[in-house]
């Protein structure tokens, strides 16, 4: 498989590695709602400080990733911030903002992509599937670092989103670029759901509403002479003769399908018989088409923002009912969404709107680092949940339908529910509009008001990151990290999985300050810690014979000890059969390999 190489690859190779662990500290007075780390997030921080952050908590469990990264398109003056202790990366720093005229910034860009991508594919699940928007800037730089951070295997494909809605005529090369990308990796998607709109019961039949398939076959005579023979109706005994290509089925198969009565007769030996094809025998969702179909452009995500915050407050934020489309390509209605590149904070938009049309229970977590994570990502959600003051028109999408030929043949049918509608919902808008635009019919109702927007509902809390929990700094004091950031902490390095944080159980019975800290990989894990270093530096803080038996006795199988000290000696543990394994504090960022 070729590789990407960029000047600064070697330096940040692995240094989501070295990322300090910084706690989420909630900030009660800017979330809605009771603070809790297990559900809805907004983290103002570094994102890759905060998805280090999420680690301990979220490691393999988070189900879709979106992330609408910096294009480096060169007009941004996004900033290489990272703490790479290297003179090259180091040299850097000083000519931030990264713009038009940096030489280096496409290798800035990827040496600022791999180390939160590398952290991203970390926290998501094995059947997770990650969503990153981008254009033909770094299209094919993104393309070769998410298949080697993400695996060649588990590329799924791009999407492509026209997100100009009229033509760019500035650019001098006589083209406009109209569309960017969504690259996808991760397990197979669900697919979409079958709509129902093209199948209908003309003729009464009882297995319900039915829609014509084809017959006609993909294979000359010479490789498929079975599939090659006429076609006769029995009843009226016309003669349909045989394809080119011959037919779709086996003749064994084509004479039950007549005797089902699933073949449609064309009156005349000239037309071509088909087949009924049942909406309840097919799958309940359908392939996604990797072109995005919707009406709904750059343009779109403006002008929703502008609604919601009063004022031009981001430019270009994605569209949330793109978000919305992408999340819906997962079937699941229960899934965590993480977003570290949150902006103008469309994703949690998406998830509330998502949950609200099918009474689903998606959680969103939003990372942004700028100033307005407050102001304006937060703000945003904050607004969307409770309503907000809304003037201008109100629009409510009364009905869309994908215009086909078979469609186009009934349109009288098409029509008469456009008729209905008018009738039906005329009182409530001052106009409803029919458009037909890149396939599809939609019909909107439009209305001129000043008004509060409805609220989607819903809570979340706001965080900041604490400062980072440094190991070494147990054995001086300086830095005593409360109990439960560092029992998540250890118990990720120690397991590479998640730990909610009822897991976390003390036992006073073996000893003041013993914690449990749960099971993993068919071991029990405990801790002896207080946040005060009088106790750190006493004997109640070391693992002695007494607490190993104790520990050892409570539950069969391994355990592992995270302590300031022992008091027994592993050979005396070893020989009494005490299946007890023992981890000093100071050094227990280092991955304990599991037997």
């Amino acid at each position: 498989m070729p590789e990407l190489n960029f000047k600064g690859k070697e330096f940040v190779y692995n240094h989501h590695l070295t990322v300090p662990f910084r706690p989420l500290e909630p900030q009660a007075d800017k979330g809605i709602g009771e603070s809790s780390l297990d559900g809805n997030l907004i983290i103002h921080g570094d994102n890759l400080h905060a998805l280090k952050a999420l680690m301990p908590m979220y490691a393999g469990e988070v189900d879709c990733i979106y992330i609408d990264p910096p294009y480096n398109t060169g007009s941004e003056d996004w900033r290489y911030n990272d703490n790479v202790n290297s003179p090259m990366i180091n040299e850097w720093l000083s000519e931030n903002p990264v713009g038009i005229d940096d030489g280096l910034r496409h290798d800035k860009w990827c040496a600022m992509m791999w180390p939160r991508l590398s952290l991203l594919r970390d926290l998501l699940a094995d059947e997770g599937v990650i969503f990153v928007s981008i254009d033909s800037n770094e299209f094919s730089s993104l393309k070769m670092i998410m298949d080697e951070v993400f695996g060649q295997d588990n590329y799924i494909g791009e999407f492509v989103w026209k997100s100009r809605q009229n033509k760019d005529n500035r650019n001098e090369n006589g083209l406009s670029n109209d569309h960017e990308f969504v690259l996808c990796y991760g397990a197979p998607l669900s697919g979409e759901p079958r709509s129902a709109a093209d199948y209908t019961n003309p003729d009464n039949d009882n297995r319900g509403p039915w829609a014509s398939g084809n017959m006609v076959g993909l294979a000359s005579k010479e490789a498929r002479p079975n599939l090659h023979y006429d076609l006769i109706d029995p009843q009226t005994g016309i003669n349909y003769g045989c394809p080119r290509r011959g037919w779709r089925f086996e003749p064994q198969t084509m004479d039950r399908l007549i005797e089902e009565r699933r073949i449609l007769w064309p009156e005349k030996k000239s037309g071509r018989p088909r087949r009924k094809v049942f909406l309840d025998e097919l799958p309940a969702r359908t392939n996604v088409s990797s072109v995005v179909q919707l009406p709904i452009f750059t343009n779109t995500g403006s002008k929703k923002l502008r609604a919601i915050m009063g004022e031009d407050a981001f430019e270009f934020p994605k569209p949330s009912e793109l978000i919305e489309h992408l999340i819906g390509l997962l079937e699941r209605d229960d899934i965590t969404v993480l977003d570290s590149f949150a902006g103008s904070g469309s994703t949690a938009e998406a998830v509330l709107a998502a949950n609200v049309k099918d009474m689903g229970t998606r959680k969103f977590i939003l990372v942004e680092g700028e100033d307005y994570a407050d102001t304006l990502t937060a703000e945003r959600v904050r607004r969307v949940v409770r309503g907000y003051a809304f003037t201008g028109k109100k629009r409510e999408e009364l009905l869309r339908e994908k215009v086909t030929l078979a469609r186009l043949k009934k349109a009288d049918a098409m029509l008469e529910k456009v008729q209905k509608i008018e009738v039906s919902d005329g009182d409530r808008f001052d106009k409803i509009k029919l458009t037909v635009k890149d396939g599809w019919l939609v019909v909107t109702g439009e209305q001129d008001c000043e008004e509060t927007a409805p609220g989607l509902g819903g809570t979340f809390t706001y965080c900041t990151l604490g400062d980072p929990i440094d190991m070494d700094g147990l054995l001086t004091g300086e830095d005593l990290p409360e109990l439960q950031p560092l029992a998540s902490l250890l118990y990720h390095t120690a397991t590479s999985q998640a730990f909610e944080a009822n897991q976390l159980k003390a036992a006073p019975d073996i000893g003041e300050g013993v914690h449990r800290l749960g099971t993993a990989n068919g071991r029990h894990l405990w801790l002896f810690y207080k946040p005060d270093l009088d106790w750190l530096k006493s004997g109640e803080a070391a693992l002695t014979l007494s607490k190993a038996r104790a520990i050892a006795a409570s539950e069969e199988g391994e355990h592992l000890i995270f302590s300031p000290a022992k008091f027994v000696s592993r050979d005396l543990l070893k020989s009494q059969n005490i299946r007890v394994e023992y981890a000093p504090l100071p050094y227990a960022l280092y991955r304990v390999e599991t037997a």
